[in-house]
């Protein structure tokens, strides 16, 4: 019988840690942070509004492993990222699994060893998790047992924000594969990486994927070993989870619409009298749509508002400039709810993927020294 997802809530057994145990991860997660902030490059800049997606190869990494970093701008604090990021609360956590797991068939906490607060926002936990088929048809599903850590940097005088997972053994979350037809994968170091950009109330987000799916179904090892696809395979399902980068933007415009306080109805322009959209000065002609901004009480068209979801079970309506949206094109939504197409470029340290990038146009990226002094 296949199992069901999301398994009960009682399904993983898990003693308490001893002092040494929980000592011993928590100074783990201190060098994942250190490890992930390295390993991305941030001396690569991104293009305004676009998303590079980059594949290099780390000669450390066992055969089968796999190494993306895809970089963008937000428009973003650093505090509003580690907002978008809690899930030490029920509404948190539902938020959270609501827009993180989309790829996800279920999630377990394990352990939550460090606890964010007022004057500490470092967080680390065990968490397991459990993937759909990155390739439908052709793939298995997986599921890794994480070590996660959030912690705040300081690099080069600009401060950083860092979300690293990597996978970690341990008793309570043995491999699954007989029991649940869960491929376990190895994750060697991921994650989101926040540092302030030389523009003004800009982020660089950098996303670092870097692991091993390990074997798979008898289509995935035809696939691979056979028809020697495996690393098209990989191209097309870790490229697709770094173009899903482009939702933070999204996300972090949603938070910003839900905090910002709506002006009183009785203050809003009439409708009736404006015969242009206040942000594009389209005319709305005789059959066009008049919306009031709630935010700030002005008249717009339908191609500058846009709607948010400012919760879990709640939407409002927000105009391109209160929520720092810029459309592009009729009806375009904001930033990257379509995936803008990826640059191609390289650096001495990366080769930007376009496609299915061959291994010769790989570069070592641990032979060049990035040059950053970070500070935890």
């Amino acid at each position: 019988m296949a199992p069901k997802f999301p398994l009960p809530p009682d399904f993983f057994q898990c003693p308490a840690l001893t002092a040494a145990e929980t000592a011993r991860y928590l100074h783990w997660a201190d060098d994942l942070a250190i490890d992930v902030v390295r390993n991305v490059d941030l001396s690569i800049r991104p293009v305004i509004s676009h998303l590079k997606i980059f594949k290099g190869y780390n000669p450390a990494s066992p055969p089968g492993g796999y190494l993306y970093m895809g970089v963008m701008d937000v428009f973003a604090t650093i505090d509003e990222v580690v907002d978008l990021f809690r899930s030490d609360s029920p509404m948190h956590a539902k938020q959270y699994t609501q827009r993180f797991g989309r790829d996800l068939l279920d999630m377990a906490h394990l352990y939550a060893l460090a606890a964010p607060s007022d004057e500490d926002s470092k967080m680390v936990a065990v968490t397991w998790r459990a993937y759909k088929k990155p390739v439908p048809g052709v793939t298995m599903k997986r599921d890794a047992c994480l070590l996660e850590c959030h912690r705040d940097f300081d690099v080069n005088g600009r401060r950083g924000r860092v979300c690293a997972i990597k996978s970690i053994q341990v008793a309570s979350c043995p491999d699954m594969e007989t029991e649940l037809g869960l491929v376990r994968m190895t994750n060697y170091g991921s994650g989101h990486v926040f540092v302030e950009s030389d523009r003004p109330g800009y982020l660089q987000l950098s996303f670092l994927l870097h692991g091993n799916v390990a074997r798979g179904s008898r289509v995935e090892n035809f696939v691979g070993n056979v028809l020697k696809r495996k690393d098209q395979l990989t191209d097309k399902a870790v490229t697709r989870r770094c173009r899903s980068v482009t939702n933070i933007d999204v996300w972090l415009r949603e938070n910003r619409a839900a905090r910002s306080p709506s002006m009183p109805e009785h203050m809003w322009i009439p409708p009736s009298s404006r015969h242009s959209c206040f942000h594009c000065l389209k005319g709305f002609g005789a059959f066009g749509r008049k919306t009031n901004c709630p935010k700030c009480g002005h008249v717009v068209c339908g191609n500058c508002i846009f709607k948010w979801k400012v919760s879990p079970s709640e939407s409002i309506q927000v105009c391109s400039k209160c929520s720092l949206a810029v459309p592009r094109g009729p009806k375009a939504l904001p930033s990257a709810r379509s995936h803008p197409q990826s640059d191609v470029m390289s650096t001495a340290a990366w080769s930007c993927v376009s496609g299915y990038a061959k291994s010769e146009d790989m570069s070592r990226y641990s032979d060049t020294e990035v040059g950053y002094l970070v500070r935890f």
